[in-house]
């Protein structure tokens, strides 16, 4: 599967730590706009989506911790599978994280 992910911020701080910490992951980035607002990271083939997962957590925990609003940072996740016709594309933002303990539910799901 192909998965791509576009960033953007306002924050050049929070575009710097998720490009570092992609390029950390194996994954190409480029900058997409000039100032730099948008970033596209394109995971390595065989990530999946646990890959897809870990990136988005640091991008909404850097955020946190850098003082930008956890819904600022916008997502355009694109996706396609091996000899598919069409992509996906979804878009969207972080609209709240919570740093308690996981729930009774959630810990039943987990593997």
């Amino acid at each position: 599967m192909t998965i791509q992910l576009t960033l953007a911020s306002q924050s050049h701080a929070l575009l710097q730590l998720v490009r570092e910490f992609a390029q950390g992951l194996e994954c190409e980035v480029d900058d997409l706009t000039a100032p730099r607002t948008d970033l596209r990271v394109r995971l390595p083939a065989e990530a999946g989506a646990d890959l897809l997962l870990h990136l988005l957590s640091y991008v909404a925990l850097s955020a946190v911790k850098l003082g930008v609003d956890a819904r600022e940072p916008q997502y355009r996740v694109w996706f396609r599978e091996p000899k598919a016709a069409a992509a996906v594309t979804l878009a969207f933002n972080i609209s709240a994280i919570d740093f308690g303990e996981p729930s009774e539910t959630a810990a039943r799901t987990s593997p």
